[in-house]
């Protein structure tokens, strides 16, 4: 079984596991809640689904567990991935000839992907299949490749003391005004005006970009993002992309706030992704690309607080406090952490943060909105990992 050399060619045959060839788990080997997190894509129209799930069965239904919550289709008919477990959130998952389907328990329809890859609801049956994100990628999609000499030796040493770093010009432009395009299109539409319903993104929309496309080529075909994101976790330690991302606008305030006005906070308004979900650790990395410029403060830019991804205290507040709901920015129990950093960007560039990097978002008195894309990156064994991180920061980091 040892791999050798040889003058002659030798044939070798590929061998998929099911969870790669994206074949759908059966619902009767699925446990409680599924540690696997995975991608639905439709049989009909082959779009993927908005955001990876995790399949959990409850008492004769099945949640679609997102990062964020559940997804659910509300009274109304609109989706989201904030829900409960109640009706709207409740699936009956039954086999196809194609894979499975979905028919939700509150409406009594199924589940549907349209072209676009809106989620809609049909009175006939629509197949899915199931792909494991932690599989191996497919054999055709190319990623970059790796470049070490994007991250110096510096830029390791500051990731290391401040946690977090800024990689100039990791995104072509071209992306950059793809993704913009997408954004202000939706913009347009009056469907996108929804509120953000994660605690955390508070003020924000509810913004997805599609889950194929720029969204994904953006980490994917970006090779100093790409190359930055493994020297940093270690190469073959990141999956290529295929979830959703965060669409982070910050509009500016009424005039009467005034213009370019410092944005100053008590030192204990920030918070840890996680923080008030009971999700400790979610992911490893948090990248944030700037769509728009963000080269002067107080223009909706992100608020760090250099060094406390190594604060002991705040390490043991975000540990014990994990399961209260209360726990969160406005919790000002919280360790006082003085000042905070106003990341300054320009279109293209990215920041990267340590999950543990305390943040918060910034207020935008500016007469420009503030664009951003957020990606919450996994080590590819992180749910083996994610609970020894607030014990050993640098876990799934090979710097």
């Amino acid at each position: 079984g040892e791999f050798v050399s040889s003058d002659q060619p030798e044939p070798l045959l590929l061998e998929f596991g099911a969870k790669a060839s994206g074949l759908v788990i059966e619902s009767s080997k699925l446990p409680e809640h599924s540690a696997v997190e995975s991608m639905l894509r439709s049989a009909q129209s082959n779009e993927l689904f908005p955001w990876p799930v995790q399949l959990c069965q409850k008492g004769g239904y099945t949640l679609l567990s997102t990062i964020s919550g559940n997804v659910a289709c509300n009274e109304e008919g609109k989706f989201h991935n904030k829900g409960g477990q109640g009706k709207w959130a409740q699936w009956q998952m039954e086999s196809t000839p194609g894979g499975k389907s979905f028919k939700n328990v509150g409406h009594g329809r199924y589940l549907t992907l349209a072209p676009q890859g809106t989620l809609e609801l049909a009175d006939a049956p629509a197949s899915f299949t199931l792909a494991d994100l932690t599989s191996t990628p497919s054999i055709t999609e190319e990623m970059p490749l790796i470049d070490d000499a994007v991250i110096s030796a510096s830029d390791i040493a500051r990731f290391k003391e401040q946690g977090y770093i800024i990689v100039r010009n990791a995104v072509p432009a071209e992306f950059i005004r793809d993704a913009l395009r997408s954004i202000n299109f939706q913009l347009g539409k009056p469907d996108c005006w929804e509120a953000d319903g994660n605690p955390l993104n508070a003020a924000q929309l509810a913004l997805k970009l599609p889950p194929a496309g720029i969204g994904r080529d953006i980490f994917n075909k970006s090779s100093v993002f790409w190359s930055a994101v493994n020297v940093i976790m270690g190469a073959g330690n990141v999956a290529p992309w295929h979830r959703g991302q965060q669409v982070a606008l910050r509009f500016p305030q009424p005039l009467e706030r005034g213009h370019d006005i410092p944005d100053i906070k008590p030192g204990t308004q920030y918070h840890i992704d996680g923080m008030g979900q009971n999700k400790l650790c979610p992911f490893t990395l948090l990248c944030g690309v700037a769509l728009s410029d963000q080269t002067r403060p107080n223009m909706g830019n992100l608020h760090v607080f250099p060094g406390s991804h190594l604060h002991e205290g705040l390490h043991k507040y975000y540990r014990e406090k994990i399961k209260d709901d209360e726990q969160g920015e406005a919790d000002s129990s919280k360790p006082d952490l003085g000042e905070s950093v106003q990341v300054l960007l320009r279109p293209g560039d990215v920041v990267v943060a340590h999950q543990l990097l305390a943040h918060r978002v910034g207020v935008n008195t500016s007469e420009h909105i503030r664009f951003q894309l957020y990606y919450r990156v996994k080590h590819k064994n992180h749910d083996a990992l994610k609970g020894r991180i607030v014990d050993d920061p640098w876990v799934e980091f090979a710097i």
